[in-house]
């Protein structure tokens, strides 16, 4: 009978992984048990009408010291004329209205980033079981419009899979390649409004196993219909990704397999296999970091950074302009907890150091806790994975953000096995800025995530499916009207942030106007 090959022998390169990374991981994860971490993490759900929390809306308006203004923005753009985007308000003060919040952003992409956080291949997005215990009856609702769209998706990027599906019922564009259009059509409104070249170069963390196919794939957009007139208007090829490859770590031995815990050597029920993946968005800090400073070394001073399966996370002037204004490191975009937000962070306040942080649900704080919060009519905010950061203080601080952002084990159960999974959480950097600006967005504008097939199939065709699942079971009824909601912020966000309209049954790019 063969025996089980020693983890330390396992081929770990043959699945892309970092032998060494894993086993530091597993010693740490082995020293503190996740029950005594979380006991030396003491959160609560903190007032959300702290100054600290905006609500970006259309008649927002702030007002502060024009010193304060004049040395925040100028520092970025020097040669910016500011008193044209404000209004004095007293003696020393001066307002910025929506309007000039927009156009004072605009100038800002000028010197904006935008970062991608890729993650992996889209294996637990089309993962079968956890696609069927997220909402049984909408699985079987769904039934072969769920087969022919996961088969679209096997063995690509999560960056590469379709971000929606047409009424029709066909694929629609993938999540990359909608991104790029926006930030196209963005560059396109700020050279109207500031007569000055925009250039928003894109830069990404992504992992060995989906390097070659986004390569691939952003050499083709070159003639995608998204983008080439808009390349060729702009004169910049925007498909020109800059890019550093995150280290795969292996799968740990879930906690029913008792502790110690080792690596995990049964991935998919075979003897001696282990499971590869990503060491969470949180290593971005440490693999990023050659592109952090070089972007800053060119001029580039903001940079947002976001999770690619977001359709409204495309940059939005008036954040920018909002982060800069209010003297912030770096800002977070939150929005009202709704049943459907389940798994991820919220903000939260460290009993200890009285700092907004973000605690993810199950992992950093319980879940009990949330459950009573919401029963107490507390507003929860829920982390959009979509931030803000001033490279100034973010290249200063980087050594400290790496050495403190803490390793969070999750348990999970799919068709892999039941496994671990050490992960580092990007958000969590939040308690480590000394002067965050939260804002509060609206979840059908700013936050249509899209964690799980069967989740992007139900907001692409909520008027169709939300009306069966309601018929279902009655209980449904809030679940469909945030579904119903949300189909109409993708439809929104299609038309007047992608530059699309309908033509039979499909959604198709809008002529540029030049």
């Amino acid at each position: 009978m063969q025996k089980h090959i020693e983890i330390a022998d396992l081929p770990y390169s043959n699945y892309h992984i970092d032998k060494q990374a894993t086993l530091d991981i597993l010693r740490k994860a082995n020293a503190e048990s996740q029950t005594e971490q979380d006991k030396n993490n003491q959160f609560f759900i903190p007032d959300t009408r702290s100054p600290s929390i905006a609500y970006p809306s259309d008649s927002i308006s702030l007002t502060l010291p024009r010193k304060n203004a004049v040395e925040r923005v100028l520092s970025l753009l020097p040669d910016l004329a500011i008193d044209l985007y404000c209004r004095p308000n007293g003696k020393y003060d001066v307002t910025f209205e929506y309007k000039n919040l927009r156009k004072l952003g605009l100038n800002l992409l000028g010197v904006t980033a935008y970062g991608i956080l890729n993650g992996g291949s889209a294996t637990s997005y089309i993962d079968e079981k956890r696609n069927s215990s997220y909402l049984p009856p909408l699985f079987s609702i769904l039934g072969k419009s769920y087969q022919d769209n996961a088969g679209c998706c096997i063995d690509k990027p999560k960056a590469l899979v379709p971000a929606y599906v047409n009424p029709d019922g066909s694929p629609g564009f993938s999540f990359i390649e909608l991104k790029m259009r926006a930030l196209l059509l963005l560059m396109l409104e700020a050279e109207k409004n500031t007569g000055k070249k925009i250039r928003i170069p894109i830069f990404e963390m992504r992992n060995p196993s989906t390097a070659y196919s986004l390569e691939s794939a952003y050499t083709s957009f070159s003639s995608s219909p998204l983008l080439t007139d808009l390349i060729a208007h702009l004169d910049f090829d925007i498909t020109k990704v800059q890019s550093e490859t995150q280290p795969l770590l292996a799968a740990l031995t879930h906690k029913d397999d008792g502790f110690p815990r080792k690596v995990f050597t049964e991935a998919y029920g075979k003897r001696d296999t282990l499971l590869p993946l990503p060491g969470g968005h949180g290593q971005n800090f440490s693999v990023l970091r050659p592109l952090y400073e070089k972007l800053f070394s060119d001029g580039y001073y903001l940079s947002t950074l976001v999770n690619i399966d977001n359709l409204g996370n495309v940059p939005d002037p008036v954040h920018i302009a909002l982060t800069v204004l209010n003297g912030s490191q770096a800002s977070f975009e939150f929005s009202r907890k709704t049943p459907v937000d389940v798994k991820g962070g919220i903000l939260v306040e460290h009993s200890a150091s009285g700092r907004f942080a973000c605690a993810d649900i199950g992992v950093a704080i319980p879940v009990s806790s949330v459950n009573e919060a919401e029963k107490q009519g507390k507003e929860i905010l829920f982390n959009c994975a979509s931030g803000i950061f001033d490279l100034r203080y973010l290249s200063k601080s980087l050594d400290v953000i790496i050495e403190k952002l803490p390793v969070r084990i999750s348990e999970q159960d799919k068709d892999a096995g039941k496994y671990a999974q050490a992960e580092q959480i990007t958000w969590e950097v939040l308690e480590m800025i000394p002067h965050p600006l939260i804002l509060a967005v609206d979840k059908p504008k700013r936050f249509l995530a899209a964690k799980m097939l069967s989740e992007m199939l139900l907001t692409s065709r909520a008027d169709e499916i939300a009306p069966r699942l309601l018929s279902h079971d009655s209980s449904y009824k809030e679940f469909c009207n945030l579904s119903l909601a949300m189909q109409g912020g993708l439809h929104n966000l299609l038309e007047h942030t992608y530059g699309m309209r309908l033509a039979e049954g499909k959604w198709v790019p809008e002529p540029i106007e030049v």
